[in-house]
Order: C-alpha cells, then structure tokens, then sequence
C-alpha cells in the first residue's frame, strides 16, 4: 500500500532519543522534520513553519501537551495542523483525557512503524496526494 505524500512534521518530546528514533523513520519516508523538546518550542516552530503534522509527547516540561494544543488551536492557522498525541498511558480514562484535549488521535508507546504511517494516513488523507513508500522499514528496533 502506498503512503500519501509526506507531510511536514513537527516531533515535539523531551526525551532526545524518541526524537531521533522518529526523525529517521521519518525522513527515510520523505517527510521534512522539524524537532522541539518542550511545548513551548514546539508553539514558536509551529508558528514559523505551520507543519502539517505534530506528534507531540503528553508529558513534557516547561510547556506541556495540553498548553501547547490549546495555544495551537486558538490560532485559526492551527484548526488545519492535525496533532497526534504520543503517550505511555495505555488507561481509558488517560487516553479520553488526552483526545479532550483538542488533539486529533493518540498513539500509545512503544509503538511499530505501520502504526504511526497509519495514523498518518488516517488524518492527513485528503491533504495530500499518493505517492510509494521511498523505505523499507525495519523489524528491529
């Protein structure tokens, strides 16, 4: 199955090392990454470079998930920007929270690969054209 044209994508987590786990998966399948390691970054990348796409952490320091979505959103630019939440709480009543929040989906960590293309696809569709996988992913992590 094909993936749609990548879109820009903005990962927004503290922890450096799932940033740059998601920054190569990410780039291999063609998508432009930007990354932040708080909230309160991620609120001045989104402003200058309006990614299609943020994958953000739930729990971060200085700014968290909930301040940050709710910033976005109240911008009219930022009811276009879908926002998938990556969280390690796999609790119904955690993960009710996190969509209330304002974001569009939620993927729980750990995670595949095809999960995370999925959700990609899933809400971002209708914005961009087909095109073919340009990796193979990997079963090893």
């Amino acid at each position: 199955m094909g993936l749609q044209k990548t879109p820009d994508v903005l990962i927004v987590d503290d922890e450096p090392n799932n940033r740059g786990c998601l920054n190569k998966f990410l780039t291999m399948v063609g998508s432009a990454v930007r990354q932040a390691e708080n909230g309160e970054a991620a609120l001045r990348i989104w402003e200058e470079w309006r990614p299609a796409l943020i994958l953000m952490d739930v729990r971060m320091p200085v700014m968290n998930d909930l301040e940050a979505t709710h910033r976005i959103r109240e911008n009219p630019a930022g009811k276009q920007t879908k926002i998938i939440a990556l969280t390690a709480s796999v609790m119904e009543v955690d993960r009710n929270n996190v969509i209330r929040s304002g974001v569009d989906d939620y993927l729980a960590k750990p995670f595949l690969e095809y999960e995370l293309l999925r959700k990609i696809r899933t809400h971002l569709v209708s914005h961009h054209r087909p095109v073919r996988a340009r990796a193979r992913l990997s079963r090893s992590r």
